[in-house]
C-alpha cells in the first residue's frame, strides 16, 4: 500500500485479472460489431429450460398424381383403386385428384351412385367446384335425373361461362326432359349454337354432327343440311354427317346421289344397321328388290331391337 492509500497500478490490474477474464481484440472486436457488451462469467449459465419449437411437416400427397395419371391412362384400374385407397387413409379426404380419378373409374364401371359420393367428396376439397358440377350433372344423366343435371350443368356454367362441356350436357339433359313448358329439341339447339364451342373450335365435327341432328330433328333441313355440309367440307369421310346428308337426300327422291353417300359411309363404319337400312330402301325405290331384301336381313341381324 502507498502513503496516500491507493494501491498501486500493478496490484489493481492483480484483483482486475482475479475477477475478470480479460478480452483479447478479437473478442473485443465480435462484441463491438455485434453492439453487445461482454457478460460475466456465470451470467449466461442459467438453467433455464429451452423453449421448445414446433415443427411442422409438409404433406406431400400430390406427388402421388403422376403415377394415379399413369395408371388410370392404361386402364389398370384394379392398381389405381388401391393406390387411392392408401391415399385416404393416409392424408384422408385431402387429396382432391385421387377423390376425382376415383369417381371417374365408378362412372366408367357404372357404379353410378358411387361416383357421386365420389365427386360430392372432390367439390367438397376443391375451390373449383364448377369441374365436379359438370362430372355430377353427367353422373345425374346417365341415372336419368334430368332435373337434377339441368341444375347442376346450369351452376356449372354461371362458374365458368367459357367452358363448353357444360353447354354440351345441359343441351343433352334438356333434350332428354319431359316437359310441357317448352320445345325440348328447341331449347337444346338453341344452347348448343350459343356454346363457345362453335366459336373456339369451328372444326369439331362431332359438335357440327350433334347441331345438325338437332336441326333435323325440329324439322329446319336447310340449316341441317347446311351443317353437315360444313362438317363434310372439313373431313369427307365423317360416316356420321355422310348418313345424315343421304337420308335428307333420299327422303327427297334423290336415291342415286343417297347411295352414292352411302357407298363411302358403308366403307367406314360397316356395322351399322341404320346405314344397312337406308341402303336397303334405296334399292328398293329403284326396282332392286333381292339386293334390297339382303340389305334390310343385314340390317335386322345388326341391330334386331330397332323395329323400323
Amino acid at each position: 500500500m502507498s502513503l496516500t492509500g491507493i494501491p498501486p497500478s500493478d496490484e489493481i490490474n492483480e484483483r482486475n485479472s482475479d475477477n475478470e477474464p480479460s478480452l483479447v481484440g478479437d473478442d473485443i472486436d465480435k462484441y463491438s460489431n455485434k453492439g453487445e457488451s461482454p457478460r460475466k462469467s456465470g451470467e449466461g449459465s442459467s438453467s433455464e429450460p429451452k423453449k421448445s419449437v414446433a415443427r411442422f411437416e409438409l404433406t406431400a400427397f400430390d406427388s402421388f398424381n403422376p403415377r394415379l395419371h399413369q395408371l388410370f391412362l392404361q386402364a389398370d384400374y384394379v392398381e389405381c383403386k388401391s393406390l387411392i385407397g392408401e391415399l385416404i387413409n393416409q392424408y384422408g379426404n385431402d387429396c382432391e385428384f385421387a377423390l376425382y380419378i376415383r369417381g371417374v373409374i365408378a362412372r366408367i364401371e357404372g357404379q353410378l351412385e358411387e361416383a357421386i359420393g365420389w365427386f360430392e367428396k372432390a367439390r367438397e376439397t376443391s375451390a373449383n367446384c364448377h369441374i365436379y358440377d359438370i362430372e355430377l350433372g353427367r353422373v345425374s344423366l346417365l341415372l336419368g335425373r334430368q332435373t337434377n343435371a339441368v341444375d347442376y350443368l346450369e351452376r356449372a356454367i354461371k362458374a365458368d361461362p367459357n367452358d363448353a362441356r357444360s353447354y354440351y350436357w345441359l343441351a343433352r339433359a334438356i333434350y332428354h326432359l319431359d316437359t310441357d313448358l317448352f320445345n325440348p329439341v328447341e331449347k337444346s339447339r338453341d344452347l348448343l349454337v350459343r356454346a363457345p364451342v362453335i366459336q373456339l373450335e369451328p372444326d369439331n365435327l362431332d359438335v357440327m354432327h350433334k347441331l345438325g341432328m338437332l336441326y333435323l330433328r325440329s324439322g329446319d333441313e336447310d340449316k341441317a343440311f347446311a351443317m353437315f355440309g360444313n362438317a363434310l367440307s372439313r373431313d369427307p369421310t365423317h360416316a356420321g354427317s355422310i348418313l345424315a346428308m343421304g337420308s335428307i337426300m333420299q327422303a327427297h327422291g334423290d336415291h342415286d346421289t343417297a347411295l352414292s353417300k352411302y357407298r363411302v359411309a358403308a366403307e367406314l363404319c360397316d356395322y351399322n344397321g341404320c346405314l344397312w337400312n337406308n341402303i336397303g330402301m334405296c334399292l328398293f325405290s329403284r326396282g332392286k328388290l333381292a339386293a334390297a331384301h339382303s340389305c334390310l336381313k343385314k340390317a335386322s341381324f345388326i341391330s334386331p331391337l330397332d323395329y323400323k
